[in-house]
């Protein structure tokens, strides 16, 4: 898959990068359901 293969070429900084975006994704989600 070529998405884990750019994942180990750029390192454990990526990972930095994808908990971010999962917890921008979730708070959203949670702000949302708290405003409906």
């Amino acid at each position: 898959m070529a998405l884990s293969r750019f994942l180990k070429r750029v390192g454990n900084g990526s990972w930095i990068v994808v908990g971010v975006v999962v917890g921008v994704v979730a708070g959203a989600v949670v702000g949302a359901a708290m405003f409906e």
